[in-house]
């Protein structure tokens, strides 16, 4: 009896010894992620969201076994730069969501091996060094999901949903993600597909905050009234300012035009725009969040690819029943294109 019963102490002694020498696995196994967003709005908030939830599906879980540090630095890139000199040196991985973020972290810390960026929702990452090609290895300290979708992709949806439109028009703003996107479009055009499209760019200056946006605005509603009468489709640009609700708003109520939208809150939110090709923000989040944990479990930055995420299409059928002209029955019978009702 005696003997049994240090036997079973000597068990509770080995059990407790293998709990503790877990427990203190677990907690050397924790994480640390910077996370900078351009501006805590759409579409960088989808990202994240679906980036975090994607981490803990697989593991690590906040509060737990990762620790993030989150800011949003409104669009500023000096802000991104000091909070990187803050806060880089204590983080595994820096997750940098956003065309100014990612131009922060660029100015910052690129070619620099003491820190990994996984960036996610850039316009031009090859435009701004961040990478030099798709699906390639990295060949610096930055890998991601790049934002958007091919011009080809977006101007052949557009033939497709109003083969008869040939006179386009997209107010912009002066970001480099904006610039980049107007030469892609531009470049597009002379193609043999679309020699007969014509685009007319208009430039706003970006300011950043709620009061910029509306005074921008107010420089916008002159334009889209000019426009109108000339032209056939509004596209939503590439950048923040399009983003906003209040810009597909604002061509909504001063034009009858069709609004050709960037993202997905675009048509299943009903701000006005009536249909898009768009980037799968959820799924980027997820492929950057694959990214993050790949560095989390060692690999070297080299073995991961650059990417983009998935086409989307989709179409705001109250907005176009409003229409003059009917879309072709293809579109609507299409089992790749998302019709919101909303």
């Amino acid at each position: 009896m005696f003997k049994m019963r240090n036997f079973i102490v000597f068990l509770k002694c080995i059990l407790c010894l293998f709990l503790s020498g877990i427990a203190t696995h677990t907690l050397a196994e924790t994480k640390k992620l910077l996370i900078i967003d351009s501006e805590n709005a759409a579409p960088y908030t989808e990202a994240r969201a679906s980036l975090l939830l994607e981490l803990e599906e697989r593991g690590y879980k906040t509060g737990e076994n990762l620790e993030v540090s989150y800011y949003s630095i409104n669009n500023n890139k000096g802000t991104g730069i000091r909070v990187l000199r803050a806060e880089a040196g204590n983080h595994d991985v820096i997750f940098t969501n956003g065309t100014i973020a990612s131009l922060a972290a660029h100015t910052f810390g690129y070619a620099n091996p003491e820190h990994k960026f996984v960036y996610c929702s850039v316009t031009d990452p090859i435009g701004l060094g961040l990478i030099q090609s798709f699906n390639q290895p990295a060949n610096s300290n930055f890998t991601g999901v790049a934002y958007g979708i091919p011009v080809y992709e977006r101007l052949h949806f557009l033939r497709l949903v109003l083969p008869e439109a040939r006179t386009l028009a997209m107010i912009h703003s002066d970001l480099p993600q904006s610039k980049s996107y107007v030469k892609w479009l531009k470049d597009e055009l002379s193609m043999p597909e679309f020699k007969d499209l014509r685009i007319i760019f208009v430039e706003i200056p970006f300011l950043s905050g709620e009061h910029g946006s509306k005074r921008m605005i107010r420089q916008m509603e002159h334009k889209v009234q000019e426009l109108s009468p000339v032209v056939d489709v509004f596209l939503t640009p590439s950048d923040q300012f399009g983003t906003k609700p209040i810009y597909a708003e604002t061509i909504s109520k001063l034009s009858d035009k069709p609004i050709m939208a960037l993202t997905e809150q675009e048509l299943k939110l009903g701000w006005g725009s009536h249909f898009g090709a768009y980037p799968n923000q959820e799924n980027a989040g997820r492929m950057a969040a694959r990214m993050v944990l790949d560095l989390f479990n060692g690999s070297p930055m080299d073995k991961i690819e650059s990417v983009y995420s998935n086409v989307m299409y989709g179409i705001h059928k109250p907005y176009t029943d409003r229409l003059n002209a009917p879309l072709p029955n293809s579109i609507w019978v299409s089992n790749q294109i998302t019709v919101f009702h909303k």
